[in-house]
C-alpha cells in the first residue's frame, strides 16, 4: 500500500471546530474572572486528570459563539454519559501526559545519544496512543459528538498510513534491541605511581556488572560479570560536554562512552529517520481537551453526590437575551459545604431573563445573599458557556458576548480600589465594552461615595443598561434607586428583585431567597444597628457597664429599637403581593447563609 497524505489530527480540538482558523476570543473579562471566583473553582476541578493552571486556562475559555458552545457540550454530554467514553480518555491520557514529556525533553536533549532514546520513546508511545483511542471510539455505536466522530475518523486514516504500519512492526525491534545494552567494559593504564592516566572503552555488553557474591568469595568463584571491589554509583550529568579544566571525575571516559553508544545507536537513529515527518504532538489538542472534560465530568459527579442538581444547558438564540435558571446555586457555595461537610441546606434560586425584566437591582438585608446570587449567575453563565454544566436543576439561556462584573474591594481582598474614580473608571470600561446581547453583573458599587452621588450615577448607568436591554444585575444597599425604576426606563426591562428577609421581634431574619419585587424601604437600619452593637438597647447596656449610665430597668422601653418594624410588615406583605412572575421560593439541597 502507499503512502497516504499526511493527516493533522491536532487540527481536530475537542474545544473548537476544525473549521475555525483560530481560538475564539473569550467573553470573560479578566476582572471578571476573579470576582466569579473562577481560580477557586479551578482548584476543585484539578486533580487526577488537570492541573491547577490548565483547570484556570479551562474554565477562563467561555466564548460567545453558540456553535464552538454546541460543539463542547456534544462532548461533554458524551463523557459524561458514556462510560466507555470516558474510560477510554482516562486510560489514554496517562501516556498522552506522557507522551507530551517526551516531545518536550526530545526538543529539549543536547546529544544524539538522547534525542535517539526520546524520539523513540515518543514514537512508541503515540502508536500506543492512536491504538488505544481508536478501539476504544469504534467500540461505541454512535457518537452523538461531531468532535468525537472527526476524530475518529482523522485516527483511522492516520492508522492506514503506510509509516504507521511500519512503526508498529519496527519499533519494538528496535526497542527490544536497546534494551539489551546493559554494561560496557573499560580499560585503564596506570602511570608508575598507579594513577589512572588513560581509559578507552573496550566492548558493550548484554549482561550488568555485579558485586561478587561472599559465597563466590569463599569459594573462589570468578565470572566475567562480577567483582570482588565495590560498584561505586555516580549521578548521570545531563550533558556529557565538559570543557577543558574539568572538576567533574573521569569526565573524558564518560564523554568516550556516550560517543561509542551514539555510534553504535547509528542503526536505530537511521531506521527513526524514515519517520522524521510524523508529528507525535498531533494528540497534544486531545490531550488539553480531553483532561478538561474529564475533570468537569468528576466535578459534576461530586456536586450531585452531594445532593446538588447539576444540569445540560439549552441554548437559546442569541439575539433573544434569555437566560433561565430553575434552582440556581453558586458552586463556590455549595463546594464549601461539601469540604466542611456543613449541614446546612445552599439555597437555591429561580431567575428568569426577558423583556419584562433583563436587568434587575437587587436590594435586601446585608448578608442576605444578593453577593452570592449575584456570582452565582456570573458562574453559572461562565460553565455553560465553556460547553460544561450548570448548578441548577435545568436552564436555557442565549450566550453572552461578554460577562463583565464590577465587584468592590472588600469582595475580591485586600486591594484598595474603593475610591469613587477607581469606581468610575472601572464602570466606564464596562460600559464602552458591552453590547446588548452582554452580561453585566454589579456588586455593591459605587458604594465609596453618598448615597446621594451614588444614586445621581446609578441611575445614569441603568438608563443605559435599559436602552441597550443587556442582561445583568446590580446588587446595591441603595433601597431608593429600585423604588425609581419606573421613572428611569428609556426602555423596559428594568425590575426590582428583593433579597427576602422576615422582620421578627424588631429584626431582619434572612431567607436567601431571591424574588421579583419591590424593596421595604427600611435598608433594615436597626438589623445593621444590631449587627455592630448601636441599637439603644445595646447602647445603653453597655454604657452601664462602665458606669457611665446606671442599670436601665428591665421594662425600658424600646420603641426607638422597634421604629419602623410595623411599616415594614406592612411593606413585605403589600411586596408580596405584587409581581412574583420571576424567582421562585425554592430551597436547594444542602446551603449556608452566602455573603451579601
Amino acid at each position: 500500500m502507499g503512502p497516504v497524505s499526511s493527516v493533522d489530527v491536532s487540527s481536530i480540538r475537542l474545544t473548537v471546530p476544525s473549521e475555525y482558523p483560530t481560538a475564539p476570543q473569550p467573553v470573560s473579562a479578566e476582572q471578571a474572572i476573579e470576582d466569579l471566583g473562577l481560580p477557586t473553582l479551578a482548584r476543585a476541578l484539578a486533580g487526577e486528570h488537570l492541573r491547577e493552571r490548565d483547570a484556570f486556562a479551562f474554565l477562563s475559555g467561555a466564548v460567545g459563539d453558540p456553535e464552538v458552545i454546541r460543539y463542547r457540550q456534544e462532548v461533554f454530554r458524551v463523557f459524561k454519559e458514556r462510560g466507555g467514553v470516558r474510560r477510554t480518555f482516562a486510560e489514554v491520557l496517562p501516556e498522552l501526559w506522557e507522551l507530551h514529556a517526551f516531545s518536550a525533553a526530545r526538543s529539549e536533549s543536547s546529544g544524539p545519544l538522547q534525542q535517539t532514546i526520546w524520539r523513540l520513546g515518543e514514537l512508541e508511545l503515540f502508536v500506543s496512543c492512536v491504538n488505544k483511542l481508536l478501539s476504544g471510539l469504534k467500540s461505541e455505536e454512535h457518537l452523538e459528538s461531531r468532535a468525537l466522530r472527526q476524530l475518529t475518523h482523522q485516527l483511522e486514516q492516520r492508522a492506514a498510513q503506510e509509516d504507521f504500519a511500519a512503526m508498529q512492526k519496527e519499533l519494538p525491534k528496535l526497542r527490544e534491541g536497546l534494551k539489551r545494552k546493559k554494561s560496557v567494559t573499560v580499560g585503564i593504564n596506570l602511570d608508575d605511581k598507579l594513577r589512572p592516566v588513560e581509559a578507552t572503552v573496550l566492548s558493550i555488553n548484554e549482561e550488568r556488572f555485579h558485586k561478587q557474591s561472599l559465597l563466590h568469595r569463599v569459594l573462589g568463584v570468578n565470572t566475567p560479570f562480577t567483582a570482588s571491589t565495590p560498584i561505586l554509583t555516580t549521578p548521570v550529568p545531563g550533558d556529557f560536554k565538559f570543557g577543558r579544566g574539568s572538576t567533574v571525575p573521569l569526565a573524558p571516559l564518560f564523554q568516550e562512552v556516550e560517543e561509542l553508544l551514539s555510534s553504535a545507536l547509528r542503526p536505530v537513529a537511521s531506521k527513526l529517520a524514515r519517520f522524521v515527518t510524523v508529528n507525535a504532538d498531533m494528540l497534544e489538542g486531545v490531550r488539553q481537551d480531553a483532561a478538561g472534560f474529564l475533570a468537569a465530568c468528576d466535578l459534576a459527579e461530586r456536586f450531585e453526590q452531594a445532593g446538588y442538581t447539576t444540569c445540560f444547558p439549552e441554548l437559546l438564540p442569541q439575539e433573544e437575551r434569555r437566560s433561565v435558571f430553575h434552582g440556581l446555586y453558586n458552586p463556590l457555595l455549595a463546594l464549601a459545604s461539601i469540604e466542611e461537610e456543613r449541614p446546612e441546606p445552599v439555597i437555591a434560586n429561580d431567575i428568569s431573563f426577558d423583556a419584562e425584566g433583563h436587568f434587575f437591582v437587587l436590594t435586601g438585608p446585608n448578608q442576605g445573599g444578593k453577593t452570592t446570587f449575584t456570582q452565582a449567575l456570573g458562574i453559572a453563565h461562565a460553565l455553560a458557556q465553556c460547553g460544561l454544566f450548570a448548578p441548577a436543576s435545568s436552564c436555557s439561556l442565549s450566550p453572552a458576548d461578554r460577562i463583565e462584573t464590577h465587584f468592590p474591594a472588600a469582595e475580591r481582598g485586600p486591594v484598595d480600589t474603593g475610591r469613587l474614580s477607581e469606581e468610575a473608571a472601572r464602570l466606564s470600561e464596562i460600559v464602552s465594552a458591552v453590547t446588548s446581547e452582554s452580561l453585566v453583573l454589579l456588586n455593591e458599587s459605587l458604594a465609596s461615595t453618598g448615597p446621594h452621588e451614588a444614586s445621581a450615577i446609578a441611575e445614569q448607568l441603568l438608563q443605559v443598561f435599559s436602552l441597550l436591554g443587556l442582561r445583568g444585575v446590580y446588587a446595591t444597599h441603595l433601597h431608593e434607586l429600585a423604588a425609581r425604576i419606573p421613572d428611569m426606563q428609556l426602555n423596559r426591562g428594568l425590575a426590582p428583585l428583593i433579597a427576602e428577609a422576615h422582620v421578627k421581634g424588631g429584626r431582619a431574619h434572612r431567607t436567601f431567597f431571591i424574588r421579583r419585587g419591590w424593596p421595604a424601604g427600611l435598608s433594615y437600619a436597626h438589623d445593621i444597628a444590631e449587627q455592630y452593637g448601636l441599637s439603644f438597647r445595646h447602647m445603653t447596656e453597655a454604657l452601664a457597664r462602665r458606669g457611665v449610665l446606671p442599670e436601665q430597668p428591665a421594662d425600658t422601653p424600646e420603641d426607638t429599637r422597634d421604629t419602623g418594624a410595623s411599616s415594614y410588615e406592612g411593606a413585605q406583605s403589600s411586596s408580596q403581593g405584587s409581581t412574583e412572575t420571576g424567582a421562585q421560593e425554592r430551597r436547594g439541597p444542602g446551603a449556608c447563609d452566602g455573603h451579601s
